[in-house]
Parts: structure tokens; sequence; C-alpha cells
């Protein structure tokens, strides 16, 4: 389905989902609005082409949308590749804007880069009023670009 922006509002929760991209939510040259979502006990794995993100994935082939992330919830989500929570992977260099703010990134784990949040061909990014807690990979520690 063919769609310009997605909005994950309050009251919105994914609980216990599992795919090989994107556990809870994939979306491909889409802009990806979370504002008070919950993202819980989400799986992504690893699969050929995969990317990780267990409570949200997003790839795009072109430099088109963004993710804004606010006040929402990422806890015990669990990825086979890069970011336990947040996986933003694109095919090249971007300067698309990616906010992520006050919001709380609990227990989350990934295997390679990214226990929490994962950029790839990102150029910036702003990442402010969070909290990381226990988020763990065999990479490194919360973040990874």
């Amino acid at each position: 389905h063919s769609t310009s922006s997605v909005f994950l509002g309050p009251g919105t929760s994914f609980t216990n989902n599992s795919a090989t991209s994107g556990g809870a939510v994939f979306v491909d040259s889409a802009a990806v609005v979370s504002s008070g979502a919950q993202f819980t006990g989400n799986r992504a794995f690893a699969g050929s082409g995969s990317i990780g993100g267990a409570g949200i994935a997003l790839a795009r082939s072109s430099a088109a949308g963004a993710l804004t992330v606010r006040a929402s919830r990422f806890q015990g989500n669990d990825a086979d590749s890069d970011g336990g929570a947040i996986d933003v992977a694109y095919a090249s260099a971007s300067s698309t804007p990616v906010l992520v703010e006050n919001s709380a990134f609990i227990q989350n784990i990934f295997c390679y880069h990214g226990g929490a949040l994962h950029f790839a061909n990102l150029n910036a990014a702003v990442v402010r009023g969070n909290l990381f807690d226990r988020n763990g990979n065999v990479g490194g520690c919360a973040t990874s670009s």
C-alpha cells in the first residue's frame, strides 16, 4: 500500500509482534510519526536483506519522508540485526530529518549495532530528552550510527 505518511498516536500499542524487518512496524519511503505509542516485546528476525528495528524499521531506497518519535515507549524489544527498538537504514547518504525526543528505551537488545537506536547513511539526527535504561547488544552501546 502506498502512502506518504504513517501516524502512530496515543493509545497505539504494539505488543509481542514479529517479522523479518520491523517487528512491529516496517515502513519504506514514507514519513513516520510516533507520538505516545508503545512498543513492547516485539521481535525482528534476521533474514536475507532484512533490517532490524524490533519496534520501528524505516528503510528507504530514496531520501523521502522523515522519522519523528515523541513521548513513545520502547521496552523489551529484540532485533537479530541492528537497532533493538528503532532502525533507520537509508540506501545512500541522506539529510532527511530524524527526531527522537522525550521517549523511553528500556531493555531493548540487538546483536550487532545499537541496543536502542541504529541509524545508517544518515547525515544527522536529533536525539534529546530520552531515557535509555539497560539497552544492550554485542556491538556497542545504546545508540549507533
